[in-house]
């Protein structure tokens, strides 16, 4: 069903057809959360024993972000600058559907 734009149907297939299970985990992650740090995201893809490699993080959330699924905010605080990545409300349909899904 296709919401305000958004085919969360059509994009959970082509998500799950296409093999990309890391791009759902990511999405999973930040269902979880308002806004985090690549780091963050870099270090629930290992379960949190390491920091997954920052270029493969990158290539999975900007996948998200060309999809419409994440965005990229930039913020100061105390004079230094941070990436942070959130879902949209695309981003948060699928995510919702997906756990539903997986029952997580």
């Amino acid at each position: 069903m296709s919401v305000s734009g958004c085919d969360a149907e059509g994009i959970i297939r082509e998500l799950l057809e296409t093999g990309s299970r890391d791009e759902v985990v990511v999405l999973l992650f930040l269902s979880r959360q308002d806004a985090v740090l690549l780091s963050a995201i870099q270090r629930a893809l290992t379960g949190g024993r390491y920091y997954a490699s920052g270029t493969w993080t990158k290539s999975l959330v900007y996948s998200l972000i060309r999809r419409g699924l994440a965005r990229e905010l930039n913020v100061t605080i105390r004079g230094k600058k941070y990436r942070l990545y959130t879902l949209t409300d695309c981003g948060i349909r699928v995510a919702n559907i997906l756990a539903k899904t997986f029952n997580i």
